[in-house]
């Protein structure tokens, strides 16, 4: 019998998803859905990336408690360490993910924020309010969304490059679909 495969790489879906939110940020009249998306879209496409390397290389370690890889920046650094990338080489990128996953644990664990329009605080019932945004909010625009995957495509091809699946990478992300036959 003949099985016929195929394989779905998650990472290069999400970083076609990602790219597409980014193009439709720049024509939107509002930016901070699109951005939003592309930043999010981003940031699970490299830990999609990790989870595809990781247990090649860590075997069913990968998914154990006691491998302490619960973040996405754990496994990111674990990787990292495997195939002696020295994080200094690629600080700048590393601390757009980081601000990445700032934004993707503010929104996934948010909450109810009022704003005053026109005042930075005011008085109710008797009391001083101030007026807080949402910190993810001032950084769900166009600016913030590339900076993000331009770190996050560097980084995979950092990784790419470091495991031998450098080319792979390049051709499924350049093709911006994740399907493979091989």
């Amino acid at each position: 019998m003949h099985w016929d495969k195929e394989q779905i790489r998650t990472f290069a879906f999400l970083h076609s998803a990602a790219d597409w939110a980014l193009e439709q940020a720049e024509s939107a009249t509002k930016k901070v859905f699109p951005s939003m998306h592309a930043i999010l879209a981003s940031v699970h496409c490299l830990e999609a990336f990790t989870n595809h390397l990781g247990p090649r290389y860590f075997g069913d370690k990968w998914d154990t408690r006691e491998a302490n890889l619960a973040k996405p920046n754990e496994k990111l650094r674990a990787l990292f360490a495997h195939f002696q990338v020295n994080v200094a080489d690629v600080q700048t990128y590393y601390d757009s993910y980081v601000l990445a996953l700032e934004i993707r644990n503010e929104l996934a664990h948010g909450r109810t924020h009022e704003i005053s329009k026109g005042k930075d605080s005011q008085f109710v019932d008797g009391r001083k309010v101030t007026s807080t945004c949402p910190k993810w909010r001032a950084h769900c625009n166009p600016e913030t969304a590339n900076r993000v995957f331009e770190a996050v495509t560097c980084l995979l091809e950092k990784l790419g490059e470091a495991s031998g699946e450098g080319k792979y990478c390049y051709y499924l992300l350049e093709q911006g679909y994740g399907r493979s036959n091989d």
